[in-house]
């Protein structure tokens, strides 16, 4: 929705800026606004949604996007290096000013999350997971010829199971993603969404009181914003994919 309100936006203003269908401009401009507003609302609840998910089950790919080497309670938001929020982050990820979030080094050497159980370090995952992958092999060789030795075998594996990914890492560093990359990219997808919000919201309220005559430089800013949505969406895909680990952090 966002994308397309950008676009529909951005070629009413086209059609201004040459005289062109003035009125239909106008008209479709404010019901780009419209749409590409309430889509902003919608991915404002879906961000918040997946930054809560993100802080329970990808803890290593938030704590790349915020660059957070040493987490706990009260954990800042970094706008850019040097400037920070502090607590925003904790409030973001978990909904508490004091809620627990790990950093870099906090997930490769173990930590206590906001339930009280302990997570185990990297290091432990992977030996765990080998453990599983041994015991899998183990499990299918035996679960025919013999069942009881296999029933033992599998209660094992089940214990383990959930470190089944950290098996085939070589070095606990192997769960740290590009972390400029997935920093960087996540600051542009939220400075780019931003400028979009802002332009949707001129566009409504110059459409909605009729002031869009002669305002030949939101016409050329809509035009130049189409390609920068696509990049913001584009950024938005870097930070989830670069960003997630090999396996569950």
């Amino acid at each position: 929705c966002v994308r397309g309100g950008v676009c529909v936006v951005a070629v009413s203003g086209w059609y201004l800026l040459k005289g062109r269908e003035r009125e239909f401009a106008r008209r479709s401009m404010l019901i780009g606004a419209i749409v590409g507003l309430v889509g902003t609302g919608a991915v404002m609840l879906s961000g918040d949604s997946s930054g809560v998910h993100a802080a329970k089950y990808q803890p290593m790919k938030l704590a790349a996007a915020e660059g957070l080497e040493k987490g706990g309670p009260r954990a800042p938001f970094s706008i850019v290096p040097g400037v920070e929020i502090p607590g925003m982050l904790s409030i973001l990820a978990t909904h508490d000013i004091d809620g627990v979030v790990p950093g870099i080094n906090d997930i490769l050497n173990g930590y206590t999350d906001n339930e009280g159980n302990f997570v185990p370090s990297v290091a432990e995952k992977m030996a765990r997971g080998r453990k599983a992958l041994d015991d899998l092999a183990v499990y299918r060789e035996l679960k025919d010829s013999d069942p009881d030795s296999a029933a033992v075998v599998r209660k094992v594996l089940d214990r383990n199971v959930l470190y089944m990914g950290y098996g085939h890492l070589e070095k606990p560093e192997d769960v740290i993603p590009p972390v400029p990359v997935v920093f960087w990219a996540f600051r542009l997808m939220i400075g780019l969404g931003m400028l979009m919000a802002l332009l949707l919201l001129l566009a409504l309220i110059f459409s909605w009181k009729d002031k869009l005559d002669k305002k030949n430089w939101f016409y050329i800013a809509a035009l130049c914003c189409i390609p920068l949505v696509f990049i913001c969406g584009q950024c938005g895909w870097i930070v989830a994919e670069v960003g997630r680990p090999p396996p569950r952090s």
